[in-house]
């Protein structure tokens, strides 16, 4: 049984790191695209109306992209309980890295360094 848990969670937390990462590149991306809009508007000589409902667009994309991650962030919490739920304590840190220094906690529900 115990077995099962810590792979399960094993599972749970390489699919939730590899979610992470790929939240953090795509807001990467859109803040690029967002600089790159104005910059590139400006090297074209073009006016500074030009392309504002695109700009307004990739903006409102960055914000909900922000949003997100802030609720991935808060599954992070709470499968950090339902780890100590299954009675697994602090030992996932997934297959390829290792446990990151200045680690964080969790303390009445949110996140805070150990």
């Amino acid at each position: 049984m115990l077995h099962q848990r810590m792979a399960a969670a094993h599972r749970v937390a390489e699919q939730l790191r590899t979610t992470e990462e790929t939240i953090d590149d795509t807001l990467i991306e859109l803040s690029n695209l967002f600089a790159l809009l104005p910059r590139e508007r400006r090297n074209a000589n073009m006016s500074p109306v030009t392309g504002q409902a695109a700009v307004s667009h990739v903006s409102r994309a960055v914000s909900l992209a922000g949003e997100l991650r802030q609720a991935v962030i808060e599954a992070h919490i709470a499968l950090h309980e339902t780890q100590r739920e299954a009675g697994l304590g602090a030992r996932m840190f997934g297959t390829s890295t290792e446990k990151p220094a200045g680690l964080l906690v969790v303390e009445d529900g949110e996140l805070r360094a150990a």
